[in-house]
This record gives structure tokens, sequence and C-alpha cells, in this order.
């Protein structure tokens, strides 16, 4: 169940999105474009306990927002001839080949060619890229995953991408399955990793607890660096409609 509630703090009142599931812990995250506040919570925490989880958690939510309103993002793309686009933290500049080899794509040293009909429309051009940067993300996870599962001696039984509009990634405990945002195939390689590592070990540990910390460390001393490596990259163009 999803309802839109409200907070009073000493800087006004915000609002948040409150989901009540089937957890043991509450979590709290911020998402793009401007910094809404999304509440997932256990179905027995009454709004006085909720509440103040979100004013303990209010200068973290602070700072979350902050950065996200401040974070680059990319114009509206149209797919013509001169935009810019990326490929795992590569710039690339878009050239449109209208004719022969209709939906073919590819790259040569900083350009990224695209082959299509010329009655193509603006969609119809963005949902080609869309399923080209998604087919390489997968045939990147399915070698990724793996290893990096094997490296840590955590275990998923599967992993997916898909489009995600408030997070980088996600972890099903109960289907022990990993979900990776499609956006990371444009990310530096370092993300990808960080991501994957950081929802396995969500198999593990669901909270981002001391306990979390500790084997993140262990399996990947530069998560920070990879963290704002990440956080710091330009945002995607998107309608951002929930």
């Amino acid at each position: 169940m999803k309802t839109i509630e409200s907070i009073k703090t000493a800087d006004g009142t915000f609002e948040y999105e409150l989901l009540r599931k089937d957890i043991k812990n509450l979590h709290i995250s911020v998402y793009p474009p401007t910094g809404g506040i999304r509440v997932s919570a256990p179905k027995a925490f009454d709004k006085s306990k909720i509440e103040s989880s979100l004013l303990r958690k209010m200068p973290w939510i602070r700072r979350q927002k902050k950065s996200l309103i401040e974070q680059p993002r990319q114009t509206p793309r149209k797919a013509v001839s001169g935009e810019d686009y990326y490929l795992q933290g590569k710039r690339l500049q878009l050239f449109v080949e209208e004719g022969s080899k209709r939906g073919k794509i590819l790259v040569k040293g900083n350009r990224l060619i695209l082959f299509i009909d010329a009655n193509a429309s603006v969609d119809a051009r963005l949902r080609c890229l869309d399923r080209w940067y998604r087919n390489l993300l997968v045939k990147e996870l399915d070698s990724l995953v793996p290893k990096l599962m094997d490296d840590t001696q955590i275990y998923a039984k599967s992993w997916k991408s898909r489009k995600m509009k408030a997070r980088w990634g996600s972890c099903h405990k109960v289907s022990n399955e990993i979900v990776v945002n499609t956006e990371l195939i444009k990310k530096s390689p370092s993300c990808l990793k960080y991501i994957v590592i950081h929802e396995l070990v969500h198999i593990v540990e669901p909270s981002h607890d001391a306990n979390f910390v500790e084997l993140m460390d262990k399996h990947l001393p530069s998560w920070r660096s990879d963290k704002r490596t990440l956080n710091s990259a330009p945002l995607a163009y998107a309608n951002w409609g929930y």
C-alpha cells in the first residue's frame, strides 16, 4: 500500500512516499531528479516510529537532496547526429546514417553510428538505442556476475537488468535475484562492479549497518570512491513521473 504523507521539520514541511511492506526493517531512499523521499516500512510500524526515523535521518536526506539537485543532467535526447551519448564512462558522438543496415549500431573510436530508416520517428530511434544498451549490459552482467559471486562467495540465483528511476540496483532476497539499472552500461565499469557487489552483499545483509559496511570493505575496498564516481556522473534525461 502506497500513500503520500508529510512531516514537519525545522526547515518546513516535507512530503514523502510511504510504502508498507512485509519487511523487518525501515528503508529510506532519496530519488532523482529533485530528491523525492521514499520510505519502505514494515506493516507493523506506526506513523510516530516512522517519523522518528525520518527525523534522525534528516541531515542525510538534506545532503542527498542537495546532491541530486546539483548533479548535472543531459538534455532531452532526440537521437540526431551531434548528440553526446555515453558507453562505460566514455563519451561518444552520435552519427545517424539513414538507409541500409537499419537498426544496426556501431562504435568506431569516439563515434556512435546508428543506421536507421530515414522515416523512423524519434521514439523508434531511441528505442533502438535502448535495446542496444540493454543487450550490451546483459552480456556484461553474464560475464561479470559469476566472477564476482566466486570472488565474494555470495551467490544469486539469477540477475537481470531493467530501467529504474529511483535506484541503481536492487536485491530480492526471497527469490535471491539481483536487478541492475540499465543506465549502468553508460557509466564507468567500476560503477557497475560496485553496484553488483553492493546487491550481492544485500543477499546476506539486507540493511546498511556496520556489518554491511564491513562486508563492502572486504569485497571492494574502493567502494566509497566508486560510489562518488557514480553519483557525480551526469544523469540521463528522463520523464521522472511516478
